[in-house]
This record gives structure tokens, sequence and C-alpha cells, in this order.
């Protein structure tokens, strides 16, 4: 399955001439491809019916065509109506599933289609949380990567024009995060702010650049 790669132009927006000057002072493409991975609009992928289909993707997320053509709101919307869908039918087949009387020929068959049907229910369950699990470790909701991919940019500017351009970077960097801010996102609304963040985080000093 492929999508149709996000235009920077859209996602920057007003932007857009920040990236262009730090495009201008030698930033290579590798610019280009951190700001996606901080924020994907949308992207058309194709339907079984033969049409295309429009995706929006949650920001920061790299991961929506890893998930059958998904977005993670989706995907986890899916895990919900399984869960629920497990336990409308074990309901559904618990009275079949009852020992019946002593004198019941059916008694023992019974007693292994249900403990067949408890074994087929937990594997299951486990089935899904499994998938709960690695959705929880993807996107948005799970920003350990956040601050890195933001101390990627930084560190290429800085590597490849030699200067920091922080009034350029927070401009890009906070349109590419969007508004509004993700909770557990930094907020970076100024060169100053920006400045602030990589002090307080120790990324690149003003001193030295460290090697990649």
């Amino acid at each position: 399955m492929s999508a149709k790669k996000p235009d920077l132009k859209k996602i920057l927006g007003g932007a857009f001439p920040a990236y262009r000057r730090l495009r201008e002072s030698k930033c290579d493409e590798n610019l280009d491809r951190l700001l996606v991975l901080l924020s994907c609009r949308s992207a058309e992928v194709p339907t079984r019916k033969g049409g295309k289909d429009t995706l929006e993707f949650f920001r920061a997320d790299s991961y929506a065509l890893m998930l059958g053509g998904l977005s993670l709101k989706q995907a986890r919307a899916r895990i919900d109506r399984a869960r629920r869908a497990l336990k409308i039918i074990e309901a559904a087949l618990a009275p079949l599933l009852d020992p019946p009387p002593e004198n019941v020929p059916l008694r023992w068959r019974t007693a292994q289609y249900r403990d067949c049907w408890r074994q087929e229910c937990m594997r299951m369950a486990a089935l899904v949380d499994e998938l709960s699990r690695a959705l929880d470790g993807v996107g948005p909701k799970a920003h350990p990567d956040v601050s890195r991919k933001i101390e990627q940019v930084i560190r290429l500017v800085r590597e490849q024009t030699g200067r920091f351009h922080d009034e350029d970077v927070a401009e890009v960097l906070s349109a590419a995060i969007g508004t509004p801010v993700p909770a557990g996102y930094p907020t970076l609304g100024d060169g100053v702010a920006l400045k602030a963040w990589r002090r307080r985080n120790k990324v690149v000093s003003d001193s030295k650049i460290p090697k990649s």
C-alpha cells in the first residue's frame, strides 16, 4: 500500500518561508524527513473498492500505514469493538455451554465444548491485549522520541549551517507539531523558547557541536 507523500508547504503553512531559509542555509532533505515525522496531516490511500480515501494522521505518527491503512484512532476503535464482540459472544454462548443435568448424554461433550471455548476466549483476549499494547507503543501517546526528533532537527541545522537559527527552527517546529500543542509536547513559540528548551535539555551547547 502506498500513500501520497505529505506536502511540507501545506504542513508548515505560514512557517514555510522559515523552512526555505533553512534550506537555503544548506540544510539538506533530511530536514524534510524529520519535519514529516513530527507531523503528517493526511494522505490518500486506495480503498478495497478501487477508490481513494483520505486518512487523518496523528501528529508525530509515522506508523499509520503499517496498521492496514488505519490511523491510530481507527485502530484503537477496532480494538474496542473486538473487546465488546468477545463479551457479546461469550454471553450469547454461556447458556449453551452450562453443564446440563447429570442424566443428559450431552453432558460430557458440553464440558468439552466449554473448556475449548474458554481456551479460545483467553487466546483471543490475549491477542487483543497484545495488539493494544503494540498500539500504545507508537504515535502521540508514546512520545519519548518527540524530544529526540526535535533534538535531531536542532543538531542537523547547527551542524549543516554552523548556526542554530533558533527563530526559524522554532517556527518550523511549532508548525510541524501543530496547534493545539498535544499534551506532553513542548511549546516552542519563538527562538527564545527554543533556546531555553535546548539549554534545559542540554542539546548542543553554544560552544561545541557534538558529533552525531
